[in-house]
């Protein structure tokens, strides 16, 4: 009668296990992203820092400014992308 009981803790044991472990790899992972390393220079306008670049095989780019904003712009228009000395 009070197996099924046993059965359900452990099951929730275990799940809480793995939000445990699997919660701090992922705010690991946000916070390295979000940090302001990269400078983009792109073809008329001044270099700008940012968090992250993805270029894409549509000939796009999407840069994740340092503000939190997104910016797209063709792949083209990017000249040279550099990261930052950050100690």
């Amino acid at each position: 009668m009070f197996r099924g009981f046993e059965n359900f803790r452990n099951a929730i044991l275990i799940v809480l296990g793995i939000a445990l472990m699997y919660v701090p790899i992922v705010y690991f992972f946000e916070q390295d992203k979000m940090q302001c390393d990269q400078v983009v220079f792109l073809e008329g306008e001044m270099s700008i820092d940012v968090c992250d670049v993805n270029s894409y095989e549509n000939g796009m780019s999407v840069i994740h400014l340092c503000d939190g904003k997104t910016l797209q712009v063709p792949t083209r228009r990017i000249i040279k992308i550099v990261d930052k000395d950050v100690r």
